[in-house]
């Protein structure tokens, strides 16, 4: 039988190497305020040299603005939490008021226009009577082709679309009225 022999014991303790205990930052615990006496106690101690003295000085420097930066980001993330508790709430608001103001406009439809068939669920009912209302709000221009889409965006899409070919034919036109008078009366006094 074989023997494997053990690793030597420094190389056992490196493979498992001890880990500081996790310190809270937060905590405020006697050990925190007993570092700045001893850090205290060593700058004043004029035994050690002037270099490790600075150098302490400047840890300390470090931890202080480290502690104050902290502060500040505890201030700010209680900010921010409040903050989006409140959008959180300002938006359940808005959507319970728009509900509302659907409901309300759902209401308020002709029962010739609300009602579709009889079979429907109320659920599919409520979308047709509102696609009725706003049907019935749209405004028809001849020539145009009215949108067939299912989703709203596109059908927004598509207004828009519209919107601009009839800004651009407007524009042109407004520019022809103002403008084409002027540029007809200057060809016909350079051809006379």
């Amino acid at each position: 039988m074989m023997t494997t022999p053990l690793a030597a014991p420094n190389i056992q303790e490196r493979r498992n190497p001890k880990k500081r205990p996790c310190t809270e930052v937060n905590d405020l615990s006697p050990q925190h305020s007993d570092l700045d006496q001893q850090a205290s106690m060593l700058l004043d101690d004029d035994t050690f040299p002037v270099h490790v003295r600075s150098v302490i000085s400047l840890l300390m420097e470090d931890r202080k603005r480290l502690s104050s930066m902290l502060e500040k980001y505890r201030d700010l993330h209680d900010e921010v939490m409040f903050l989006k508790s409140e959008y959180a709430s300002l938006r359940s608001t808005s959507l319970s008021q728009n509900n509302q103001v659907v409901t309300s406009h759902v209401n308020s439809v002709p029962e010739s226009m609300s009602s579709p068939e009889p079979d429907a669920p109320s659920n599919e009912k409520n979308v047709r009577s509102y696609d009725e209302v706003e049907r019935s709000r749209s405004i028809i221009v001849a020539g145009l082709p009215e949108s067939s889409a299912e989703q709203a965006s596109l059908k927004t899409a598509l207004t828009l679309k519209n919107v601009h070919y009839l800004f651009m034919e407007f524009c042109s036109g407004a520019y022809y009225c103002a403008h084409g008078r002027e540029e007809t009366s200057k060809k016909d006094q350079v051809s006379e």
